[in-house]
């Protein structure tokens, strides 16, 4: 797993990461739009992550 710092995770990673963890994704994209679109934004809302969306980056 590739990361941007020690704290820090690129979409794609995590992404890739899912994919081969959770049965129910069938592709990278898919995990990618899922998590674009649904997954992170609410973590963020609720303060448990950060998302930075220019940069795709998940902390």
């Amino acid at each position: 797993m590739q990361t941007v710092d020690s704290t820090t995770i690129l979409l794609a990673e995590l992404a890739a990461v899912l994919q081969t963890r959770v049965a129910e994704v069938e592709s990278v994209k898919q995990a990618q739009i899922t998590l674009r679109h649904q997954h992170l934004p609410k973590l963020a809302d609720h303060g448990i992550i950060e998302y930075d969306q220019w940069s795709e980056t998940v902390r």
